[in-house]
């Protein structure tokens, strides 16, 4: 069989499937390790049977999880759960990790469920792996909402829509809205503009996340997790005000003169107090001079009518990003942002620099 062929070129290493729904369970066992995309509850059922297979969670879901035999169930216990309780299952991978171009479904040009975005921008999604994973205080907040213009995907990597985000319609004043604060502290206290909303114990709420309902003021949201007596982690989510700054940050402000090197410089709408502004995005249009090539501008929303290799976008959630690609000459690279309605544009200076002596690479230049 396919397994002993594997064995034979290497022999240290173990075998695994990914087992599919509705799979024969004779079939499943037979290599080293049994893999599940999506069936933890067979895979609990199967291991009653057979408790002398490895298994393996080869595919998870991010948040829904499905009854046996039935994988549409949209369980809200979250699938990492189940593996974390069991200590028989090695563990799982999640998909996906980060959004990604391809399998897309219109109008998306790619798969938008992941922890981070194309821009690899945590979502506030990720706030419960991160509580997981993390030994760090840490708590989190975010706000649900329909409404909210996310790309949503196919229905079971599917999330509830969610912002960590305060800012809403003049018809939401006074309308009783929930909030999620997402943690690994025994407890949350909630404030609301400097009001205490109560504390509440992160164990009497499913996946670490507490539930909260409360009138939309504009204003502040503050999250403080508490363990023991003492406030170990803290977040906290503001109304913002007009955009009136663009900030630019570059991952790395020094490039290799070898045609290959990239810099990643994200933008971010700010109000006059630096609060991201997320809720009125604008058209950004980038330039280049200098030693250096626009590979593209991008924001995160994989639903853009506009090419990736395009020089402008539409900020989303008030972030977008320039991709930045030396040339083989050295010198100094000039990367102008012009913002939709602003008089005066946003300008980063990066440098490329000589190749050291020892440089060796075999990578083709994009030409």
């Amino acid at each position: 069989m396919l397994q002993d062929f594997v064995h034979g070129f290497e022999p240290s290493r173990q075998v695994c499937l990914a087992a599919q729904n509705r799979h024969n369970e004779k079939f499943s066992g037979v290599t080293d390790v049994v893999g599940y995309n999506y069936l933890e509850a067979r895979m609990l059922s199967d291991h009653k049977k057979f408790p002398e297979r490895r298994f393996l969670v080869t595919e998870e879901l991010p948040y829904y999880c499905g009854a046996e035999g039935n994988i549409r169930s949209y369980d809200t216990n979250n699938p990492w759960n189940i593996i974390a309780e069991n200590d028989f299952i090695a563990g799982g991978f999640l998909w996906t990790g980060t959004d990604y171009i391809g399998e897309a479904g219109w109008p998306s040009h790619g798969w938008p469920a992941g922890l981070f975005d194309i821009c690899m921008v945590e979502k506030p999604r990720a706030a419960f792996h991160r509580a997981m994973w993390n030994d760090k205080p840490m708590v989190r907040i975010a706000v649900r909402d329909n409404a909210l213009d996310i790309d949503h995907g196919r229905d079971l990597w599917q999330w509830p829509n969610m912002a960590a985000i305060w800012n809403f319609p003049r018809a939401y004043e006074g309308l009783v809205i929930e909030v999620n604060t997402t943690t690994n502290c025994e407890r949350v206290a909630l404030f609301h503009n400097g009001n205490e909303m109560g504390v509440r114990r992160t164990a009497d709420y499913p996946n670490h996340t507490i539930t909260w309902y409360l009138p939309y003021r504009r204003g502040t949201l503050v999250a403080k997790g508490i363990n023991g007596t003492d406030t170990v982690a803290v977040h906290e989510i503001r109304t913002a005000g007009d955009a009136v700054k663009l900030k630019a940050i570059a991952d790395r402000g020094k490039l290799m003169a070898d045609g290959q090197d990239l810099s990643y410089v994200q933008v971010e709408l700010l109000d006059q107090d630096g609060t991201l502004v997320q809720h009125a995005d604008r058209r950004v249009k980038a330039s280049i001079e200098g030693e250096g090539r626009l590979v593209g501008f991008i924001s995160s929303d994989l639903r853009r009518k506009t090419p990736f290799t395009s020089h402008e976008d539409k900020t989303y959630f008030g972030r977008a990003m320039a991709i930045v690609q030396s040339t083989r000459k050295v010198g100094t690279i000039r990367l102008r942002f012009d913002v939709e309605g602003w008089d005066e544009p946003v300008w980063v200076e990066l440098t490329s620099e000589a190749l050291p002596k020892d440089y060796v690479s075999d990578i083709p230049s994009f030409r």
